[in-house]
């Protein structure tokens, strides 16, 4: 049998700069670069993928701009800047891909950039990423159009964009177009493209097995904390019992957001709780009594059966020695099983404990 000298793909993730390299490579006929996503950013895609953008992070930046251009020119300026934001900060303008090939990549995915030709092209692209809110709707309240998104908010992050954003609102077409033909060129994208943070950590030295107990240690450390309290009741367990259609939204900005996924709360978990006391007095007994009884009831078969058969031979049992380890009568079910086998199994069973230490009958 060949044993595999490669630690698993787990431990690999871990300080591996070279794994998360971005590598060149040809998507459509372009050039571009990739490299798999490290753990981190795969559950942020996962929300994004699988949960409608539940951890999408979202900006508002308030701003009084004082210009002559005319409302054509401002808006190309202002496609400008974001076009030079989202290649100056190139994590803006990259999309997943999946390479089924990498066996580091989580799920096949990697994060992909592709390199446009001209700033002409990259303007083109990123134009559709833009919407203007006033080419559908005359009069609209931002306050009221920004509470619709998820507000997840990443304070570092936020803040170096919307300054880099500010600055380049302020500087001339001609100066954006240049910076951004000084962004687009491939050395330059190369030179700039971010790693994961899995691939800065520090390697570890020593075998394999260090390594697994290094990073188990590590993962209890930073990760096992108790569970924050829930921010707000599930809306499923309101007055009136579980919803049987999920509540659709209002489609107040429909021309530019999609309503047409239904909000997934039509399922909850369900608990069903019978008080100890509303038991007990049904079965005329003691609620621990029963659930002990239930307990041995499904394994005095199995348990005495061996016990028969250990105490059939004398000469390999010496019941001299034994003593009970109580100080009375048996008063627990538990008792029974550390009986001789001299009673019968009704007697050791029986809830009477005066039959139970009957003497054994022993040949002379």
């Amino acid at each position: 049998m060949s044993v595999s000298t490669h630690p698993p793909d787990w431990l690999r993730r871990y300080g591996n700069l070279q794994g998360y390299s971005w590598r060149p490579t040809t998507i459509n006929g372009r050039s571009a670069f990739c490299r798999p996503l490290g753990l981190v950013e795969f559950s942020f895609d996962t929300d994004g993928r699988h949960y409608e953008g539940r951890a999408d992070m979202n900006v508002c930046i308030k701003t009084e701009l004082a210009t002559t251009l005319s409302k054509a020119d401002l808006r190309e300026r202002i496609l400008l800047a974001w076009t030079r934001l989202r290649n100056q900060h190139l994590l803006l303008r990259a999309k997943t891909i999946r390479d089924e090939s990498d066996s580091l990549a989580p799920q096949g995915l990697h994060f992909a950039v592709t390199v446009p030709e001209s700033w002409q092209q990259a303007r083109i692209e990123d134009e559709k990423q833009i919407v203007w809110l006033e080419d559908h709707y005359e009069n609209i309240e931002w306050k009221d159009f920004y509470h619709h998104c998820q507000n997840i908010w990443d304070g570092l992050s936020s803040y170096v964009w919307m300054r880099d954003f500010v600055h380049c609102l302020n500087e001339t077409s001609s100066n954006l177009q240049d910076e951004i033909t000084t962004y687009i060129q491939p050395e330059s994208i190369r030179q700039r493209l971010p790693l994961p943070q899995e691939a800065l950590y520090p390697p570890i030295p020593g075998n394999v097995a260090r390594q697994r107990w290094f990073w188990a240690i590590t993962r209890i450390l930073r990760h096992v904390r108790t569970p924050l309290p829930a921010g707000f009741e599930n809306p499923l367990r309101q007055e009136g019992g579980v919803r049987k259609q999920a509540i659709r939204f209002e489609q107040k900005y429909a021309a530019v957001l999609d309503y047409s996924a239904v909000p997934p709360l039509n399922t909850t978990t369900l608990h069903v709780a019978i008080p100890s006391s509303r038991y007990s007095r049904r079965q005329s007994s003691f609620i621990p009594a029963r659930q002990l009884t239930s307990v041995f009831h499904t394994q005095r078969k199995a348990s005495l059966r061996p016990l028969q058969i250990h105490f059939h031979n004398p000469r390999r049992w010496n019941l001299r020695p034994r003593r009970p380890n109580h100080d009375g009568g048996p008063r627990k079910l538990l008792l029974l099983f550390f009986l001789p086998s001299g009673q019968t199994l009704h007697n050791r069973l029986s809830p009477q404990p005066a039959r139970f230490f009957q003497p054994p009958h022993r040949p002379k």
